[in-house]
């Protein structure tokens, strides 16, 4: 059951939670860090904790916590989207609490490469959230899922759905033309 309903204006003055999703490729295997969960595709990252104002600092503390990769090169910031969560989004305690708390989540999508995974490392995370199981997927068939998944997706996660699209097409691209660079940000982060 969705929480209680919120006034489209009160939560309209609600602000946005920060995370960062990060869009790896494993420069070893050319396939995405990424795992499919059934019913979406589910990235590294999570939410700036408060206090912290760099957004690659957060992205790298959450590779590192949930993943244990190592990068290659910088991360490069792709681009930020805003989107409005609905009730029916909160389905969980969790869900629920951050719903009463914020009007949707600021998305900071950022592109990198990683070497190859250690076995066995499963990251550092105290909260028991460290990745198990298989940890990459091929990047068309990343690209096949999302849009799939997307497609009965509520229309509030549409812009969401296009940046993941779009950030793993940039890599899709860049690894076919052999680059070994995945800079190239379409737009800065909105401080």
């Amino acid at each position: 059951m969705p929480p209680p309903s919120n006034s489209n204006n009160a939560r309209a003055s609600l602000p946005f939670r920060e995370k960062t999703e990060l869009f790896l490729l494993n420069g070893s295997t050319g396939r995405l860090i990424a795992q499919d969960k059934g019913r979406y595709v589910f990235f590294p990252g999570g939410g700036v904790d408060p206090g912290e104002t760099d957004i690659i600092a957060s992205a790298k503390r959450e590779l590192n916590e949930e993943v244990g990769a190592t990068l290659v090169g910088p991360l490069t910031h792709l681009v930020t989207v805003d989107w409005v969560w609905f009730p029916e989004w909160a389905d969980t305690p969790t869900r629920k609490e951050r719903y009463r708390q914020f009007r949707g989540e600021r998305v900071h999508v950022l592109v990198g490469r990683v070497e190859a995974l250690r076995r066995g490392d499963k990251g550092t995370n105290a909260d028991n959230n460290a990745w198990v199981g298989e940890r990459t997927l091929k990047l068309q068939d990343c690209l096949d899922l999302i849009k799939r998944y997307g497609a009965d997706d509520h229309p509030n996660t549409y812009p969401y759905r296009i940046a993941q699209q779009m950030a793993v097409e940039h890599l899709r691209l860049m690894h076919k033309c052999g680059s070994s660079a995945v800079g190239g940000a379409i737009s800065r982060p909105r401080h």
